[in-house]
């Protein structure tokens, strides 16, 4: 071995042997977090969490975090690819190729999990109205419950003999642990699929009751990072009180807020109207009102603190007002210092703010010959004045009778679904949570309130936001209403919620300008079986045999629908059901070559491309479509291979060729 090879050799093994770069750690570290939180704690990796998501077997040392029985499951469940697609259904839709808002029907993790590559980083706000876990069995058990003695294990119940004691035998047989662990276990999955689908300035709201509110806020910590908690809003949903409740009467349960990334969120806010609108006046740059002194107070406030903040202004009077100055313009202008009770103090802003800033300074005066100076306090989100909305949520339309009485009016009858959201309480926490044109997404949509409240907003507002809804074809009751009017599954009454929302808005008035504009329509996609065709391994087949076998293989299923190819081609290559779809038949080829292709146009933003699901294609498809290079065509594998290779590779010299 020549000397320089040597050397080279022992260069790259003492390269091995250096720890990682300090920068390359953080990133790595700051990688993981974005994707899975829960396995960053304590600014430590919990390489334990992180294998389990991977579906690997974790050890686990001691140290603090938040565990229940079943986690370890919850995360396998996590882990596991989905099982299905989701194929579209025309005839339940409404308006299917204009309207932007989708509505799954089905279970809503696997849901979650087959749309998650299209709607990564898409969704600005999501709001859930989870099962409270009251005691009941909830339907999601089903893949999640804990067996008593599967609990116990967990739990470490168990003595050397695997047997017992009777006091824990007592506290299963009460269902306290075991039900939160079943509800923990059920929400998880499900919680770390949403932060995966929002966009890094995206909110989540989750309506929640006192039975899992503590629990709840020891999940999201674990699932967005406790830094990303925005607020826990009590919601009052009953002003007169629940009589049956134990030693008080309630009247509210609560709205828990996490932001994806809490430094890049800016929350929307509520219109001011009524009296308080009085306290705003309008100026050339918009309206304003009396904001806080400009005059620091406080223990940082004194001069020796903040030495730079300590300077002069000058005031003098200017077209009728008093204004402030960092400079002397005229001898009559009156010079005043930050001094409290002859203490000097400081300035809360700089010198040059306020040389750039003028016209946000209001000058009062008091006592005679002093001078207060005020900061003029503007519109924090759009031009209108607005406020902050305060953490305990309470305006009478907030009240859960009027969510009954929404739904009463809309079916003509009583109680086909339990408990619904009222209106304005979920259009509110959309203004906070989302923008004008935003989207939102609702996976235990219930009845499907969330999409009735978007649908209302944009009619009122002129906005374009849309909505995900998902709902679990739970079967209703046997004797209850909603059976009794012809709904078998809770996914129907959302559904037809959906259309009769939408009619009623349309002819409506009160208020909603934009009716016309709306769109009132929606996706309807329900779960399904892929429509590709599983490769199925034969044993001890020899390689002449294996390529007939190739040549004649179909994968795709023969009796799939062209626009159930499309959807699953599109959730698999992170294209949204929201995409804009557009299609058209187009003539393409010469003489007894010419063909008639129906083609299908997808676009996203900026994003397009061009599906064929025709069974034969032949290359002139891509001068007929007029593509260029790097725009993209999807078709078929066989239906090009029908006319020999050259068709593929002639159609793939002239554009981006995805076949399937």
């Amino acid at each position: 071995m020549s000397q320089k090879r040597a050397k080279v050799k022992r260069r790259a093994a003492a390269a091995r042997k250096l720890p990682p770069m300090p920068a390359a750690a953080d990133a790595l570290r700051d990688a993981v977090r974005k994707i899975l939180p829960a396995a960053i704690c304590d600014g430590q990796l919990q390489a334990d969490i992180l294998a389990q998501a991977l579906g690997q077997q974790p050890q686990t040392p001691d140290r603090y975090r938040f565990e229940w029985a079943g986690k370890a499951r919850a995360l396998r469940q996590f882990a596991a690819s989905a099982a299905g697609t989701l194929a579209p259904d025309l005839r339940r839709s409404r308006d299917f190729f204009a309207s932007r808002n989708v509505y799954i029907e089905s279970e809503n993790l696997e849901a979650l999990k087959i749309i998650a590559a299209a709607y990564a980083g898409r969704v600005k706000m999501i709001y859930i109205d989870p099962p409270y876990n009251t005691g009941n069995d909830f339907v999601y058990n089903d893949k999640f419950a804990v067996g008593s003695r599967e609990y116990m294990a967990a739990a470490g119940m168990l003595d050397g003999n695997g047997k017992a004691s009777k006091s824990a035998r007592e506290e299963v047989r009460n269902l306290n642990g075991h039900k939160h662990s079943a509800w923990l276990s059920m929400m998880w999955p499900r919680l770390v699929q949403a932060r995966y689908m929002l966009a890094d300035n995206g909110v989540m709201f989750v309506s929640i009751d006192d039975n899992e509110v503590h629990h709840l806020r020891f999940l999201m910590n674990d699932v967005f990072g406790e830094e990303n908690f925005v607020a826990l809003l009590p919601t009052v949903m009953n002003l007169k009180g629940n009589q049956d409740q134990f030693g008080f009467a309630g009247t509210h349960e609560y709205t828990m807020v996490y932001a994806k990334k809490r430094e890049d969120v800016v929350l929307g806010q509520f219109e001011v109207a009524g009296e308080a609108l009085s306290e705003w006046v309008e100026d050339e740059h918009g309206f304003y009102k009396r904001g806080a002194n400009l005059k620091g107070t406080g223990v940082n406030a004194p001069r020796e603190k903040r030495p730079r903040l300590f300077f002069p202004l000058y005031i003098r009077e200017e077209d009728g007002r008093l204004v402030a100055d960092i400079k002397r313009r005229a001898k009559t202008d009156a010079e005043i210092f930050p001094i409290t009770d002859g203490r000097e103090m400081s300035w809360r802003w700089e010198k040059a703010k306020f040389g750039r800033e003028p016209g946000n300074v209001i000058v009062e005066r008091v006592n005679g010959s002093g001078y207060a100076v005020y900061k003029k306090q503007r519109p924090q989100v759009g031009d209108l004045p607005s406020q902050k909305p305060k953490t305990l949520f309470y305006r009478p339309e907030y009240s859960s009778g009027n969510g009954t009485a929404q739904l009463r009016e809309l079916f003509g009858a009583e109680r086909v679904y339990s408990n619904p959201k009222p209106l304005e309480l979920i259009k509110d926490f959309v203004r906070i949570g989302a923008g004008a044109d935003d989207l939102i997404a609702d996976f235990f949509s219930g009845s499907a309130t969330t999409a009735h409240a978007i649908m209302e907003l944009n009619a009122e507002d002129g906005g374009k936001r849309r909505c995900v809804s998902v709902q679990f074809p739970e079967a209703t009751p046997k004797k209850s209403p909603a059976r009794a009017a012809g709904f078998q599954n809770i996914a129907d009454i959302g559904r037809e919620r959906l259309i009769l929302a939408g009619a009623k808005i349309r002819e409506s008035q009160n208020g909603k300008i934009f009716a016309a504009e709306t769109d009132l329509g929606f996706r309807f996609f329900r779960w399904a079986e892929s429509v590709f065709v599983p490769w199925e391994e034969i044993p001890n087949e020899d390689s002449k045999a294996w390529m007939e076998r190739m040549e004649k293989r179909q994968t795709i299923a023969a009796d799939a629908e062209p626009l159930a190819i499309l959807t699953e081609w599109m959730l698999a290559n992170g294209w949204p059901l929201c995409c804009e779809i557009e299609e058209s038949s187009v003539k393409a080829g010469k003489g007894r070559k010419r063909q008639t292709y129906r083609v299908f146009r997808v676009r996203d933003g900026k994003r397009v491309f061009r599906f064929c699901p025709d069974e034969s294609v032949r290359a002139d498809l891509v001068v007929a479509l007029e593509l260029e290079k790097e725009d993209i065509l999807v078709c078929r594998k066989s239906a090009l291979d029908v006319h020999g290779d050259n068709e593929g590779a002639n159609a793939a010299m002239w554009c981006d060729l995805r076949d399937i």
